[in-house]
């Protein structure tokens, strides 16, 4: 569901999204639709990869039901969606184990990328309760072994206990909602795949602590810029000279969409050396 990312990660979507204020925006959400519906072509008979309603339906609504259908008609068009998609129903329950298990995962390894980075120390990370109660049981090994290790260690404890609270509460969802069937899951007005309340205070104190540690970080902030900035001239070089890049029939059926496409399309690397290439060329003619 992340296949619409843009080089830089969010610091290089809201980039882009800026770049594409006047020209409906950019949600890498809706560009993995972009991308599995129109983008890649693999069949002669029409466009995208022929993928199942249920999966594009899950794509979609990871996050949830669009209530706000503007983006869905801007940038992919409700009529492409053959009347087939309920926005504003849940998706299915894969979906939501997609998008939860997304947020286990990154939330998990931005604590231990953190502390590989020096961002802060094992003794602030015991600042979250739950982080405390998992290292209580390593105390004994604290002078024996490796940092490192002992926060590989938290972290595989950490998903494991995460797991096991979502599934049993994700049953007890299922029970109380009267979940039989497939169609009882999109007619559900509540999310099913989730945290028990006290998961979901831990979480929050998870993500309050990477924001303050990690994502508000002088460091990572100027890293963010400096992948902003990369988005912004590559978007402005491209402008100026679509054909430079683009095939002519993307750039006649919509300039700037396509624009957005191709960048979004870059890895990190690609976007640097594209910026690179350009910087050189503008100091040769100058």
């Amino acid at each position: 569901h992340d296949l619409g990312h843009t080089p830089f990660g969010h610091a290089g979507e809201e980039a882009l999204d800026e770049c594409m204020n006047d020209y409906y925006g950019f949600d890498h959400n809706l560009q993995t639709l972009r991308i599995v519906m129109f983008i890649e072509n693999k069949y002669v008979k029409f466009k995208g990869l022929n993928l199942t309603i249920e999966t594009l339906d899950g794509l979609l609504k990871h996050n949830g039901p669009y209530y706000d259908q503007t983006n869905v008609e801007n940038l992919i068009g409700i009529k492409n969606l053959r009347k087939k998609i309920n926005l504003n129903s849940y998706p299915s329950l894969e979906a939501q184990i997609a998008s939860i298990s997304d947020d286990i995962a990154y939330n998990n390894h931005d604590i231990q990328d953190g502390f590989n980075a020096n961002l802060f120390k094992i003794s602030e990370i015991k600042d979250i309760n739950f982080f405390r109660d998992i290292l209580k049981k390593y105390s004994s090994k604290f002078n024996k072994v490796d940092n490192k290790i002992l926060i590989y260690q938290m972290v595989r404890d950490s998903i494991n206990l995460m797991v096991k609270d979502l599934i049993k509460n994700s049953l007890k969802n299922l029970k109380l909602n009267k979940i039989n069937k497939l169609n009882d899951i999109y007619k559900s007005k509540n999310k099913l795949v989730c945290f028990s309340s006290d998961y979901e205070r831990i979480i929050n104190e998870l993500r309050d602590f990477l924001k303050s540690k990690m994502y508000k970080n002088n460091k990572v902030l100027k890293k963010n810029d400096e992948g902003k900035k990369i988005i912004k001239k590559l978007f402005k070089a491209i402008s100026d000279n679509p054909r430079k890049f683009l095939t002519f029939s993307s750039i006649n059926h919509n300039k700037y969409r396509a624009i957005a496409d191709y960048i979004s399309g870059m890895t990190d690397r690609f976007a640097i050396n594209i910026y690179k290439s350009l910087k050189w060329i503008y100091l040769k003619n100058t």
